[in-house]
């Protein structure tokens, strides 16, 4: 089967019924890019079209893989050739279907296994420090956080006060979904510092306000942090969620859709992701980094996954 011969033929006949492409492509319910792919021998309907096609164009399906009108008599071995071209074609298109269908399952997988895997080693934070771990001085004076077995691991910064200037020391503790199911015991000693220059230390997310767990003043307050990656996290959905509406907006209105609608699907599919990760744990989001390569890693896969069905659509 030759088909850029094909093509040709099935550009004669359109023209000879009066129709444009995209006349052409309504009748078929495919694109008219799909047409122009055809036509020039760059693609060729699949089984599912052909049927449709041919009778469009009032030929026989044997005429379009001959490229050209049949005589009523035909040959024997015009016959066989023609039945031999067809048995390829359906098997090629067999092949490529069944290619198409392991990619398609191999990236639905991988999107599937990246939301497992984010959601079994994602924090889940600890809300009662005397759960988490218990405060030690050692006989040289280092103030030491030791974790309770239910934490699977924790989270440890500092900040100078501007009120006072002195330093203040955060600790969180937090199990996983994997350390629940393994049961895993945590046994570390985190260094906090020198009983003379460890100021305060608070241990948060407490149930209410951060809790002061050490001090070396009198002083009983309790401070309190920011959760900004929840903040971020809220503007980017609430951004996303305006973008993809301006960039469904702006492909309905558009002439030319492919390049405004492969635009739109990078906030759109962020947003999804965003949500997926971070689904039934917007209370639990303090940690930056970890959910922003997740949520980045899922963004590409998706995105990947969703243009090859688009393009797969198109032809």
């Amino acid at each position: 089967m030759d088909a850029k011969k094909t093509g040709a033929f099935i550009a004669l006949l359109r023209k000879e019924k009066n129709l444009k492409q995209a006349e052409l492509a309504e009748e078929l319910h495919v694109s008219d890019k799909a047409i122009s792919r055809w036509e020039t021998g760059k693609g060729f309907p699949d089984i599912n079209t052909i049927e449709d096609l041919a009778a469009v164009l009032d030929v026989s399906i044997a005429e379009l893989f001959k490229g050209e009108r049949i005589p009523q008599q035909m040959t024997k071995e015009e016959s066989d050739q023609i039945a031999l071209d067809w048995m390829s074609f359906v098997n090629e298109m067999m092949h490529h279907k069944k290619v198409q269908n392991t990619i398609l399952g191999f990236l639905a997988g991988l999107v599937l296994s990246v939301v497992v895997f984010m959601h079994l080693t994602s924090p889940i934070y600890i809300n009662t420090s005397s759960d988490a771990l218990k405060i030690e001085t050692l006989s040289d004076g280092t103030v030491v956080a030791v974790l309770n077995e239910k934490a699977a691991g924790y989270e440890l910064s500092e900040t100078i006060n501007p009120d006072n200037e002195q330093k203040e020391t955060f600790i969180s503790c937090y199990e996983t979904g994997w350390s629940k199911l393994t049961k895993q015991k945590n046994d570390s000693v985190i260094i906090l510092g020198d009983q003379d220059s460890l100021n305060r230390v608070y241990y948060y997310p407490s149930e209410n306000a951060d809790e002061l767990i050490y001090s070396n003043t009198t002083t009983e307050e309790s401070g309190g942090v920011i959760t900004l990656p929840r903040l971020i996290y809220n503007m980017w959905i609430f951004a996303g969620v305006i973008l993809s509406l301006a960039g469904i907006i702006a492909c309905r209105l558009a002439k030319k859709k492919d390049i405004l609608i492969r635009i739109t699907m990078v906030p759109v599919i962020f947003t999804i992701s965003t949500v997926l990760i971070l689904f039934g744990k917007f209370d639990q989001v303090y940690n930056a980094a970890y959910y922003f390569y997740g949520i980045v890693l899922l963004s590409i896969i998706l995105y990947i996954l969703v243009s090859y069905v688009y393009s797969k659509r198109r032809k």
